[in-house]
């Protein structure tokens, strides 16, 4: 964070990363053993190199996850920042609503969403969760984005919890 070291990290859990590592290794396995069948039987190896591309895309993928343990989340008084969607801290008066994710498990739950400004929004790298990314974007719902946490050391409840402590939502002049 600029100001000051964050009070609160996230960072991807290493079960999770240990994890994906395994199925990546069994993915690739797999896929070898498959091209082997095909060359001896005679068969045709586009389909098994494309599986074999796509298991060692994501064993690599995986590797690379497991080899950054830096943090994916900091939550201090300077903002919400979020390394790989953005370099700077989003600071907390442009963060227009948070919202903890109220649905079942792998239908949409255990994530925060947050809603900004849009010229905040604009400038965020958002991932792709088929990637194994933990920000991306809302469907549906404008300048808005999800961290996704179920492969996080913390979950939502505590992500929620922390930024509770400095964001305070914008007040109308009739309230």
């Amino acid at each position: 964070m600029s100001d000051a070291a964050p009070v609160f990290t996230a960072r991807r859990a290493l079960w999770a990363m240990l994890l994906n590592m395994l199925m990546g290794v069994l993915l690739a396995a797999m896929t070898i053993i498959n091209i082997v069948y095909q060359l001896r039987q005679g068969g045709s190896l586009i389909t098994s190199i494309f599986f074999a591309v796509l298991a060692l895309f994501f064993l690599w993928h995986s590797w690379n996850q497991l080899r950054n343990r830096a943090p994916l989340i900091e939550i201090g008084p300077a903002g919400l920042r979020l390394p790989n969607a953005s370099e700077q801290a989003l600071p907390w008066s442009l963060i227009r609503q948070v919202a903890p994710a109220r649905t079942v498990l792998g239908l949409g739950g255990s994530r925060v969403d947050f809603t900004v400004d849009p010229e905040i929004f604009a400038r965020l790298k958002l991932g792709q969760r088929f990637m194994g990314d933990i920000i991306v974007k809302k469907p549906g719902m404008p300048n808005t984005f999800s961290v996704i946490t179920p492969q996080l050391e913390e979950n939502a409840a505590a992500i929620y919890d922390a930024v509770k402590r400095y964001w305070r939502p914008a007040r109308t002049e009739n309230e």
